[in-house]
């Protein structure tokens, strides 16, 4: 018998720190040697035509067949960056890894947080739309009836949010 993939699933509107924080846990898992991968689910959709509003298809195709890339050379869990906004989008995870156990975690930071990281980090008029997108978001998120655990990740460093994503979703090295 098999053991379900774990999943853990850093979700959040567009500035909530979801990338940031997904590579602190990579740290951690790393420092910790338990095998693992880490992907930001935003830099798998970058592609032209879309297939989707936001790529969806593409997204779920690359995670197909690169999942199994990762498996094989010795990853045991994944943490994914991302966003899911329904229940259906996360059946389409489910679908996507087969037997899987995804811990859904949502970041969360004040708007004001969120807007200066979006200034510092987004040139040009990708910045306006992302200002635009991050409340249209959290609000959508606010609204999901999708379970999931949630993060303040406001005033505090990447490493300290990550420790305690890790510790909700049972993945510290004493919790293995």
């Amino acid at each position: 018998m098999s053991i379900p993939l774990p999943v853990l699933f850093l979700n959040g509107t567009i500035g909530s720190g979801k990338t940031t924080v997904g590579l602190a846990v990579h740290e951690r898992l790393e420092e910790a040697d338990m095998p693992h991968a880490f992907l930001d689910l935003d830099r798998l959709r970058e592609a032209y035509p879309r297939r989707g509003r936001f790529n969806e298809a593409l997204l779920h195709e690359a995670l197909t067949a690169i999942w199994p890339v990762y498996r094989r050379n010795g990853a045991e869990r994944l943490v994914l960056a991302g966003v899911i906004e329904s229940a259906d989008e996360l059946q389409a995870f489910h679908k996507t890894f087969g037997d899987c156990s995804i811990t859904l975690i949502r970041l969360i930071a004040e708007p004001q947080t969120r807007k200066q990281r979006i200034i510092a980090r987004e040139p040009g008029d990708s910045r306006n739309w992302e200002l635009n997108r991050t409340t249209e978001l959290e609000a959508i998120l606010d609204a999901s009836k999708v379970p999931q655990l949630t993060i303040s990740n406001e005033s505090r460093s990447p490493e300290d949010t990550a420790l305690e994503v890790l510790g909700m979703a049972g993945w510290l090295p004493d919790q293995k």
